[in-house]
């Protein structure tokens, strides 16, 4: 936690704790309608029926996400993410008062409700956090504010579960709308990012249908394959919801069905703090995003291969703790980083594409396929399968966004290069990796900006010694500088090498460089008595002075020499060298 504290910065604490606050009262009160939600469903209605459930909040979360793009297009994105929460507590309170008159009906309308809003009200609440921090900051900032969202689904799941035992499941709605009320009134204090400038003038119209999202991601490989892998975590999700949800209402009593939930849930959320604290940021730190992200998928495979082995409410709970303690920790916060490089005018565009299409069509093919093996009379252990086939094509689509996500960061340092320390997130491996093939490349400016973020990043020690021997002089220059400022004394047999560059002001540079890292005085006067450059002469001749190794009248005398008989380049060379 204290570590968490400490990536904040002064001129961050408001926006930052006020985001923490806002997720806190956001998923603690959904944690407590969920948990309503379930038990209301489940005790009345087979467990058979939640794929058309899953079926019905994907065709409504469309409608509602194109709603939400036209009404986010008019708004600031502070006063949008406000005024869907306050829609969320007004709804919320309407089927608290009206569920008993509603029958059946109302139990299904009230599960698709609770989906629908957690949707959009997730969706806006990110999209805005998106446009308030740079990449940089979100790879610092995300881990302490997404821990509001595990707190928030603890504190509410706990809750959820004090008062299971003493109040109706139903009256807990009224609980939950409570809460999305006081949600309401936190984003006025978060700083709004106002409207992102286009980059171009063709990309200032407005993007408020999803099918011009559509058309955008169906060229951009990086956009499509965000909203595959989305489509395809949806419908594992969708699956291991269901494999759980169905053992718990076929082996738990209807009656008992609240505080159970309310149980697991609160058991799961703490996990999902450990996690959280824990493993997050280390994980962000020493893997890349895609690498993180790949820790749930290959837990639920092996979840999926258990419950086929042997099917039951054990099994489903192992799913269902990994997913519990991951999906909402490592896994979105992984998630939501692999949208931040993206340009601001295409970022919140995709991801609404991606939240709505891409994650609902997925849960609404993983329904048809449910519906369809139930309505076949398939046994469970037959879904434990397709949990596991599932898993395995989630990871084969991580290997395969890796190549996209390093060329969209190429991208990115290439249009950053003439001022790399702003546009650069913090490295991870995979980010590392590319700044080092960067090196490589023919194109100087590329080469300079990584060389810099690396120093920037305190790790100018990858910086091979070879880049000494490379084509642009520019490069090698400033290669040699930052050999000087690290202190690299291993590049000392690369920089010999260079007695001999066709560049004078590369040998000068060598000069100072081999005097800084390690002075040797006979080494000089040997280059001084072969060296014909006046530049480089004067460069050596500064550094013997310097060094005290030619003092006084011998000193006085070589200056005074090169002042007054030197050409114009040897004595910008002695000034340069002195300088």
């Amino acid at each position: 936690m204290v570590k968490l504290l400490r990536t904040i910065r002064t001129e961050e604490r408001r926006d930052v704790w006020v985001a923490f606050v806002t997720l806190f009262w956001l998923v603690g009160s959904h944690a407590v309608l969920e948990t309503a939600r379930d038990a209301l469903f489940l005790s009345r209605i087979p467990a058979a029926r939640l794929p058309l459930v899953y079926l019905a909040i994907a065709a409504a979360s469309l409608a509602a996400v194109q709603v939400h793009a036209r009404v986010a297009g008019s708004l600031r994105a502070r006063s949008a993410l406000g005024l869907w929460i306050a829609a969320a507590a007004g709804g919320t309170f309407a089927f608290w008062a009206l569920l008993p008159g509603l029958g059946a009906s109302g139990l299904y309308a009230l599960y698709i409700w609770s989906g629908v809003i957690s949707t959009i009200a997730l969706l806006q609440f990110w999209t805005l956090l998106s446009g308030t921090f740079s990449i940089t900051q979100a790879k610092r900032l995300y881990a302490p504010i997404g821990l509001g969202s595990v707190l928030g689904a603890t504190a509410g799941s706990a809750a959820a579960g004090a008062m299971a035992g003493a109040v109706a499941a139903r009256h807990l709605v009224l609980v939950a709308a409570a809460g999305f009320a006081v949600s309401s009134l936190l984003p006025r204090w978060l700083r709004d990012p106002g409207a992102p400038a286009p980059d171009k003038p063709e990309r200032a119209r407005e993007w408020g249908a999803l099918a011009d999202a559509a058309r955008f991601a169906l060229h951009h490989p990086y956009a499509r394959r965000l909203v595959g892998l989305t489509a395809v975590a949806a419908a594992v999700a969708a699956v291991a919801d269901y494999l759980f949800k169905s053992s718990a209402a076929a082996s738990v009593r209807p009656a008992e069905l609240a505080q159970f939930f309310a149980l697991v849930y609160a058991a799961l959320n703490a996990a999902s703090l450990v996690v959280q604290l824990a493993v997050v940021q280390p994980a962000l730190r020493r893997l890349n995003a895609l690498g993180a992200l790949a820790v749930l998928p290959a837990a639920l495979a092996l979840g999926g291969v258990g419950f086929a082995a042997a099917a039951g409410l054990s099994a489903a709970l192992l799913i269902k703790s990994a997913d519990g303690a991951l999906r909402h920790t490592l896994n979105r916060t992984a998630s939501e980083l692999l949208f931040v490089p993206m340009p601001s005018w295409a970022r919140s565009r995709v991801k609404a594409l991606a939240d709505s299409v891409g994650q609902r069509g997925g849960q609404s093919l993983a329904s048809l396929a449910i519906l369809g093996a139930v309505g076949l009379g398939a046994p469970p252990a037959a879904l434990g399968v397709g949990l596991a086939g599932l898993g395995a094509l989630w990871l084969v689509g991580l290997l395969d966004m890796r190549r996209h996500y390093l060329d969209l960061f190429r991208g990115q340092l290439d249009q950053d290069r003439l001022a790399p320390l702003h546009g650069i997130p913090e490295l991870d491996v995979a980010s590392l990796e590319t700044m080092i093939a960067t090196l490589d490349s023919d194109d100087e400016a590329q080469v300079i900006a990584a060389m810099t973020v690396l120093e920037r990043d305190r790790k100018a020690r990858l910086v091979p010694a070879l880049i000494l021997y490379h084509p642009s002089e520019t490069v090698v220059e400033g290669a040699i500088a930052l050999f000087v400022r690290a202190g690299r004394r291993n590049a000392l047999h690369a920089l010999d090498h260079l007695v001999d560059h066709p560049s004078v002001r590369v040998r000068q540079a060598m000069v100072a460089a081999r005097s800084a890292l390690a002075f040797d005085e006979r080494w000089l006067r040997m280059r001084l008595s072969e060296e014909e450059s006046p530049e480089v002469r004067a460069a050596i001749m500064v550094n013997l002075i310097a060094a005290g190794d030619v003092f006084g009248s011998d000193a006085r005398d070589a200056l005074d020499s090169l002042l007054a008989h030197g050409t114009a380049a040897a004595r910008v060379a002695l000034a340069e060298a002195i300088a």
